[in-house]
Protein backbone atom coordinates (compact mmCIF):
# COMPACT_ATOMS: atom_id res chain seq x y z
CA UNK A 1 0.00 0.00 0.00
CA UNK A 2 1.39 3.18 -1.01
CA UNK A 3 1.31 6.48 1.19
CA UNK A 4 -1.12 8.19 -1.15
CA UNK A 5 -3.67 5.52 -1.01
CA UNK A 6 -3.18 5.02 2.72
CA UNK A 7 -3.65 8.59 3.24
CA UNK A 8 -6.73 8.36 1.34
CA UNK A 9 -8.04 4.79 3.27
CA UNK A 10 -7.51 6.94 6.46
CA UNK A 11 -9.51 9.75 5.63
CA UNK A 12 -12.05 7.39 3.85
CA UNK A 13 -12.27 5.08 7.48
CA UNK A 14 -12.23 8.41 10.07
CA UNK A 15 -15.68 9.11 7.81
CA UNK A 16 -17.24 5.64 8.18
CA UNK A 17 -16.42 5.83 11.86
CA UNK A 18 -18.26 9.53 12.20
CA UNK A 19 -21.06 8.01 10.53
CA UNK A 20 -21.22 4.65 12.79
CA UNK A 21 -20.51 6.77 15.78
CA UNK A 22 -23.28 9.21 15.01
CA UNK A 23 -25.61 6.23 14.30
CA UNK A 24 -25.06 4.27 17.40
CA UNK A 25 -25.59 7.52 19.71
CA UNK A 26 -29.01 8.12 18.00
CA UNK A 27 -29.74 3.99 18.00
CA UNK A 28 -28.43 3.24 21.53
CA UNK A 29 -28.49 6.37 23.56
CA UNK A 30 -31.69 7.69 22.15
CA UNK A 31 -31.39 11.08 21.90
CA UNK A 32 -34.19 12.30 20.28
CA UNK A 33 -36.31 10.82 23.87
CA UNK A 34 -33.21 12.60 25.63
CA UNK A 35 -33.96 16.31 24.55
CA UNK A 36 -37.81 15.35 25.31
CA UNK A 37 -36.77 15.01 28.73
CA UNK A 38 -34.13 17.95 28.92
CA UNK A 39 -37.02 20.80 27.46
CA UNK A 40 -39.66 19.19 29.75
CA UNK A 41 -36.89 19.62 32.35
CA UNK A 42 -35.70 23.13 31.58
CA UNK A 43 -40.37 23.66 30.93
CA UNK A 44 -40.43 22.11 34.83
CA UNK A 45 -37.70 24.72 35.76
CA UNK A 46 -39.04 28.02 34.07
CA UNK A 47 -42.76 27.05 36.12
CA UNK A 48 -40.99 26.94 39.16
CA UNK A 49 -38.95 30.07 39.29
CA UNK A 50 -41.99 32.03 38.37
CA UNK A 51 -44.19 30.00 41.33
CA UNK A 52 -41.46 31.00 43.22
CA UNK A 53 -41.44 34.66 42.23
CA UNK A 54 -45.07 34.68 42.75
CA UNK A 55 -44.70 33.25 45.99
CA UNK A 56 -47.15 29.84 44.86
CA UNK A 57 -46.06 27.56 47.18
CA UNK A 58 -48.69 25.05 46.12
CA UNK A 59 -47.44 25.34 42.43
CA UNK A 60 -44.12 24.91 43.58
CA UNK A 61 -44.95 21.76 45.03
CA UNK A 62 -45.95 20.61 42.18
CA UNK A 63 -43.51 21.60 39.95
CA UNK A 64 -40.94 20.09 42.48
CA UNK A 65 -43.10 16.97 42.59
CA UNK A 66 -42.67 16.54 38.65
CA UNK A 67 -38.67 17.58 38.51
CA UNK A 68 -38.57 14.59 41.45
CA UNK A 69 -40.36 12.25 39.03
CA UNK A 70 -38.56 13.25 35.78
CA UNK A 71 -35.03 12.50 37.74
CA UNK A 72 -35.08 8.93 37.29
CA UNK A 73 -36.12 8.80 33.89
CA UNK A 74 -33.09 11.12 32.84
CA UNK A 75 -30.84 9.39 34.77
CA UNK A 76 -31.55 5.93 32.78
CA UNK A 77 -31.35 7.87 29.93
CA UNK A 78 -27.84 8.77 30.81
CA UNK A 79 -26.54 5.77 31.63
CA UNK A 80 -27.96 4.24 28.25
CA UNK A 81 -26.06 6.89 26.10
CA UNK A 82 -22.86 5.96 28.57
CA UNK A 83 -23.44 2.27 27.32
CA UNK A 84 -23.43 3.49 24.32
CA UNK A 85 -19.88 4.61 23.98
CA UNK A 86 -18.89 0.76 24.85
CA UNK A 87 -19.41 -0.18 21.27
CA UNK A 88 -18.14 3.26 19.98
CA UNK A 89 -15.17 2.43 21.93
CA UNK A 90 -14.66 -1.16 20.34
CA UNK A 91 -14.98 -0.05 17.29
CA UNK A 92 -12.36 2.93 17.54
CA UNK A 93 -9.82 0.53 19.16
CA UNK A 94 -10.83 -1.79 15.94
CA UNK A 95 -9.97 1.44 13.91
CA UNK A 96 -6.65 2.38 15.09
CA UNK A 97 -5.17 -0.81 15.04
CA UNK A 98 -5.82 -1.52 11.56
CA UNK A 99 -4.60 1.81 10.63
CA UNK A 100 -1.06 1.26 12.37
CA UNK A 101 -0.86 -2.28 11.27
CA UNK A 102 -1.46 -1.04 7.38
CA UNK A 103 0.90 2.05 8.14
CA UNK A 104 3.72 1.66 4.96
CA UNK A 105 5.32 5.06 6.61
CA UNK A 106 6.46 2.11 9.72
CA UNK A 107 7.49 -0.24 7.97
CA UNK A 108 11.31 0.27 6.90
CA UNK A 109 11.86 2.00 10.28
CA UNK A 110 15.22 1.67 12.28
CA UNK A 111 14.77 0.70 15.73
CA UNK A 112 18.32 1.55 17.66
CA UNK A 113 19.24 0.82 21.45
CA UNK A 114 21.38 3.76 22.28
CA UNK A 115 23.80 2.82 25.68
CA UNK A 116 25.79 5.29 27.74
CA UNK A 117 28.26 2.32 28.94
CA UNK A 118 31.52 3.56 27.05
CA UNK A 119 31.85 0.52 24.01
CA UNK A 120 30.91 0.74 20.35
CA UNK A 121 29.79 3.91 19.23
CA UNK A 122 29.43 5.67 23.23
CA UNK A 123 32.78 7.47 24.07
CA UNK A 124 32.30 7.48 27.81
CA UNK A 125 30.42 5.53 30.26
CA UNK A 126 27.63 7.03 32.12
CA UNK A 127 27.95 10.78 30.99
CA UNK A 128 24.14 10.91 30.09
CA UNK A 129 25.18 10.99 26.32
CA UNK A 130 23.75 8.14 24.61
CA UNK A 131 25.32 6.53 21.89
CA UNK A 132 24.32 4.34 18.63
CA UNK A 133 25.19 3.34 14.86
CA UNK A 134 23.83 2.35 11.95
CA UNK A 135 25.28 2.05 8.41
CA UNK A 136 23.58 4.12 5.71
CA UNK A 137 22.29 1.73 3.08
CA UNK A 138 19.93 1.29 0.65
CA UNK A 139 18.06 3.54 -1.68
CA UNK A 140 15.66 5.58 0.49
CA UNK A 141 17.44 8.88 0.14
CA UNK A 142 15.70 12.14 1.04
CA UNK A 143 15.45 13.42 4.81
CA UNK A 144 15.17 11.20 7.53
CA UNK A 145 13.77 11.68 10.67
CA UNK A 146 14.92 10.58 14.30
CA UNK A 147 12.75 10.04 17.28
CA UNK A 148 14.57 9.63 20.39
CA UNK A 149 12.63 8.49 23.16
CA UNK A 150 13.83 7.80 27.35
CA UNK A 151 11.82 6.15 29.62
CA UNK A 152 12.95 7.22 33.28
CA UNK A 153 13.00 5.55 36.60
CA UNK A 154 10.00 6.86 37.37
CA UNK A 155 8.33 5.25 34.48
CA UNK A 156 8.26 8.94 32.41
CA UNK A 157 8.20 9.38 29.16
CA UNK A 158 10.26 12.17 27.31
CA UNK A 159 10.38 12.22 23.51
CA UNK A 160 12.30 14.55 21.03
CA UNK A 161 13.26 14.60 17.41
CA UNK A 162 16.23 15.78 14.63
CA UNK A 163 16.35 14.67 11.30
CA UNK A 164 19.71 14.42 8.11
CA UNK A 165 19.87 14.27 5.07
CA UNK A 166 20.73 10.99 3.36
CA UNK A 167 22.04 11.99 -0.43
CA UNK A 168 19.79 14.60 -0.43
CA UNK A 169 20.10 17.99 0.90
CA UNK A 170 18.28 20.28 -0.96
CA UNK A 171 14.65 18.67 0.40
CA UNK A 172 12.15 21.76 0.25
CA UNK A 173 9.81 20.37 3.39
CA UNK A 174 11.38 19.02 5.84
CA UNK A 175 9.00 17.86 8.94
CA UNK A 176 10.22 17.81 12.37
CA UNK A 177 9.13 17.38 15.94
CA UNK A 178 10.32 18.37 19.37
CA UNK A 179 7.52 16.64 21.45
CA UNK A 180 8.89 16.97 25.23
CA UNK A 181 7.45 15.49 27.85
CA UNK A 182 4.57 12.98 27.19
CA UNK A 183 0.70 14.23 27.11
CA UNK A 184 -0.56 12.61 30.46
CA UNK A 185 3.00 13.63 32.52
CA UNK A 186 2.02 17.13 31.51
CA UNK A 187 -1.23 16.64 32.44
CA UNK A 188 -0.19 15.31 35.80
CA UNK A 189 2.31 18.41 36.20
CA UNK A 190 5.61 16.70 35.90
CA UNK A 191 8.35 18.92 34.43
CA UNK A 192 10.26 17.26 31.82
CA UNK A 193 14.23 16.19 32.01
CA UNK A 194 16.64 17.72 29.62
CA UNK A 195 16.64 15.75 26.48
CA UNK A 196 17.56 16.16 23.60
CA UNK A 197 18.75 13.67 20.05
CA UNK A 198 21.38 14.79 16.90
CA UNK A 199 23.52 12.99 15.01
CA UNK A 200 27.07 13.45 14.25
CA UNK A 201 26.39 14.93 10.45
CA UNK A 202 23.54 16.45 9.03
CA UNK A 203 24.46 15.26 5.23
CA UNK A 204 25.63 11.47 4.77
CA UNK A 205 26.14 9.56 1.37
CA UNK A 206 25.76 5.97 1.17
CA UNK A 207 27.37 3.89 3.30
CA UNK A 208 28.23 6.55 5.57
CA UNK A 209 27.99 5.42 9.09
CA UNK A 210 25.38 7.82 10.95
CA UNK A 211 26.22 8.22 14.96
CA UNK A 212 23.06 9.23 16.62
CA UNK A 213 23.33 10.57 20.30
CA UNK A 214 20.76 11.31 22.96
CA UNK A 215 21.96 13.91 25.85
CA UNK A 216 19.94 13.89 29.02
CA UNK A 217 19.62 15.17 32.38
CA UNK A 218 18.54 11.77 33.70
CA UNK A 219 19.05 8.40 33.57
CA UNK A 220 17.14 6.15 32.02
CA UNK A 221 16.12 3.65 29.04
CA UNK A 222 16.93 5.66 25.14
CA UNK A 223 16.09 4.32 21.47
CA UNK A 224 15.60 6.21 18.22
CA UNK A 225 13.77 5.27 15.77
CA UNK A 226 14.78 6.11 12.12
CA UNK A 227 12.36 6.90 9.86
CA UNK A 228 14.15 5.89 6.82
CA UNK A 229 12.68 9.28 4.98
CA UNK A 230 9.54 8.13 4.62
CA UNK A 231 6.67 9.36 7.72
CA UNK A 232 3.43 10.06 7.99
CA UNK A 233 2.71 13.98 8.07
CA UNK A 234 -0.35 15.93 6.88
CA UNK A 235 0.41 19.86 6.25
CA UNK A 236 -2.32 21.46 7.20
CA UNK A 237 -3.18 24.83 5.34
CA UNK A 238 -3.12 27.51 8.32
CA UNK A 239 -0.04 28.40 9.31
CA UNK A 240 2.58 25.82 9.45
CA UNK A 241 0.72 23.15 11.09
CA UNK A 242 1.49 19.66 10.32
CA UNK A 243 -0.30 16.37 11.75
CA UNK A 244 1.70 13.91 12.13
CA UNK A 245 0.99 9.67 12.71
CA UNK A 246 -1.90 8.22 11.02
CA UNK A 247 -3.78 7.78 14.09
CA UNK A 248 -3.84 11.36 14.75
CA UNK A 249 -5.26 12.46 11.32
CA UNK A 250 -7.69 9.98 11.78
CA UNK A 251 -9.17 10.88 15.40
CA UNK A 252 -9.22 14.85 14.09
CA UNK A 253 -10.55 14.05 11.09
CA UNK A 254 -13.28 11.61 12.33
CA UNK A 255 -14.08 14.44 14.53
CA UNK A 256 -14.26 17.27 12.31
CA UNK A 257 -16.16 15.06 9.85
CA UNK A 258 -18.54 14.32 12.69
CA UNK A 259 -19.91 17.90 13.29
CA UNK A 260 -20.53 18.05 9.35
CA UNK A 261 -22.66 14.63 10.10
CA UNK A 262 -24.62 16.16 12.93
CA UNK A 263 -25.14 19.23 10.84
CA UNK A 264 -26.57 17.42 8.19
CA UNK A 265 -28.37 14.95 9.92
CA UNK A 266 -29.79 17.91 12.15
CA UNK A 267 -30.91 19.31 9.22
CA UNK A 268 -33.17 16.31 7.68
CA UNK A 269 -34.46 16.01 10.89
CA UNK A 270 -35.84 19.71 10.90
CA UNK A 271 -36.55 19.17 7.38
CA UNK A 272 -38.92 16.17 8.36
CA UNK A 273 -40.32 18.53 11.28
CA UNK A 274 -41.86 21.01 8.89
CA UNK A 275 -42.72 19.21 6.20
CA UNK A 276 -46.48 19.75 5.76
CA UNK A 277 -48.44 16.64 6.12
CA UNK A 278 -50.62 14.70 3.49
CA UNK A 279 -53.99 15.67 3.48
CA UNK A 280 -53.45 19.40 5.79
Amino acid sequence: MDYTFFLIFVTVVSMIYSFVVRVVQMKVGNQKEMQVLQAESKRLGDEYKRASENKDQKKMDESMKQQMELFPKMNGMMMGQFKSFIPILLVFFAFTFVINTLDPTTKDDFILQLSDNGLGCDKFANDLIYSGCITLNGSNYGIWNVDGKITTGDNSLIQNSSYFSFSNSDSNRVYHRETGIGFLDGFLGKKAPSFSISTDKTNYELGDEAKVYATSSVKGNVTAVLDSGTMFAVPIPVGDVVIYEAYWWFIIFSFLFGFVVSWVMGKLDKSKKTEPKKGS
